[in-house]
């Protein structure tokens, strides 16, 4: 059999770990360790809880490392969660949907307005999504999502199940390649210690990518600012506030989004466009009035929002300029990328959480369905069935974001009435569809079977 052509360097690949005759390192070398842990995942946020999570349900245990003092998540504070559907399918694989719903609140409908509240756009998921999938979206506060994914990862495993050590205070300074493993080097006395795989799951400004990345031959790295600032606050949802409904408000060179998030609250982000450079730019905690500054004039709920803010609101919010970050490879040497690490995006499209999720359950998947392939075909797998898929929902975020943001009346009313006709409930739910569609689509994968055939 010949490789074909299709996709050059990617049917090469796999052509080459096809017919690889190495046996060594193999996925069962994972299984049954025990409580030895072979993996080491760098970042304790919600990335990489759930991918320790996953594993461990697999029977495979790790090691996260967390550069901060504690896994408390303080800082998300004033951060809320949407799970978007194929977010709540590993959810459901991880045998945990039902308490983030319960903890947080199932999103019926997602609508889009502009900035004085006359509707462009609806979605039904109830209508559209619900009998097919058997999810909801759901709405969450990060924080508490986070604490959920601890406690589990932290309860005693079972015995098909792996163990999750947890290590803070403490941060990776370079990984060298020793025999079939990964020699890691930290900060601090602690000895270099060897794993199997290693998987960056530190955030958009990972340096897990740096070190294994940056460069080798066919890897980039697209780090492009978003142009925006984003002002991120949770208060105490007003009454009539609709509880069930994610909100988009789109205005002239801003936007406000509404997440219900249980527990009477609501998560409010805002976007305003920002030419002001990310290195002067100020990020962290600042007071509430940073809200008013630049959506005071917006309509429907947000004067209710701001009442709350103002008079019994946290008296200060948190304001980020994120980076988009999109990368050509998932995987290099036994080393993974996951979650924002591997493709950060500002929150255009409300995939970020679930994409983290799916990562997390897919990598599991693919280290544990077929023990006798190697490592290294089973990465390939993951990235085979994730980078296209991730590559297209970034692509598709960037374009929001230039729709989304346009920073004159006039190109805003051109707008509004292009999306009057065309971002019905028929646009949104393609896109939903889409990404469902191919979220299950079959890939060509390396079997043991298929090595074999040699």
């Amino acid at each position: 059999m010949q490789p074909t052509t299709r996709k050059g360097v990617n049917c090469l690949l796999l052509f080459k770990r096809t017919y690889s005759t190495s046996t060594t390192n193999t996925v069962k070398s994972l299984l049954n360790t025990h409580h030895t842990s072979k993996v080491l995942i760098c970042g304790g946020g919600i990335s990489g809880l759930s991918t320790a999570l996953a594993l461990k349900k697999k029977g495979i245990s790790s090691e996260v490392l967390e550069h901060s003092k504690d896994f408390n998540a303080n800082h998300l504070e004033h951060r809320g969660a949407f799970v978007s559907i194929t977010g709540g399918r590993a959810l459901d694989d991880l045998n945990l949907y039902e308490q983030v719903k319960k903890e947080g609140t199932p999103i019926g409908y997602y609508y889009v307005t502009n900035s004085k509240g006359q509707t462009y756009g609806k979605l039904d998921f109830n209508k559209e999504f619900m009998s097919r999938f058997r999810v909801q979206p759901l709405g969450i506060s990060a924080r508490s999502l986070h604490k959920i994914l601890l406690k589990e990862c932290q309860k005693p495993p079972s015995s098909t199940e792996g163990s999750v050590r947890f290590t803070q205070k403490t941060s990776v300074v370079s990984i060298e390649k020793s025999n079939s493993d990964l020699k890691v080097h930290f900060t601090g006395n602690r000895v270099p210690q060897s794993y199997s795989i290693v998987v960056g799951a530190d955030g958009w400004n990972s340096k897990i990518r740096d070190l294994q990345f940056d460069p080798f031959d066919g890897y980039q790295t697209l780090t492009q600012p978003s142009g925006f600032g984003v002002v991120h606050l949770v208060v105490n949802a007003p009454w009539g506030v609709d509880d069930e409904s994610l909100l988009e408000m789109w205005g002239t060179g801003s936007r406000v989004c509404i997440t219900p998030i249980g527990q009477n609250k609501l998560y409010v982000w805002g976007t305003f466009n920002s030419k002001m450079p990310i290195a002067m730019s100020k990020s962290g905690l600042q007071p509430s009035t940073k809200f008013l500054e630049h959506f005071d004039d917006y309509k429907g709920y947000i004067p209710q929002i701001i009442d709350e803010l103002t008079t019994h609101g946290p008296g200060a919010v948190e304001v980020d300029y994120p980076r988009d970050v999109s990368v050509t490879k998932l995987v290099h040497a036994n080393t993974v990328l996951v979650g924002s690490a591997a493709h950060a995006m500002a929150p255009n499209l409300h995939q970020s959480t679930g994409l983290s999720l799916e990562d997390a359950v897919e990598l599991a998947d693919c280290l544990s369905k077929d023990p006798e392939i190697s490592i290294e075909d089973a990465l390939f797998n993951y990235e085979t069935k994730r980078l296209k898929y991730t590559q297209t929902i970034f692509k598709d975020s960037w374009k929001m974001n230039k729709t989304g943001q346009v920073d004159t009346p006039l190109r805003n009313r051109f707008r509004d009435i292009a999306l009057k006709w065309t971002f019905r409930s028929t646009a949104l739910k393609a896109r939903e569809a889409r990404y469902l569609t191919n979220y299950h689509k079959e890939k060509k994968l390396v079997t043991s079977s298929s090595v074999n055939k040699k």
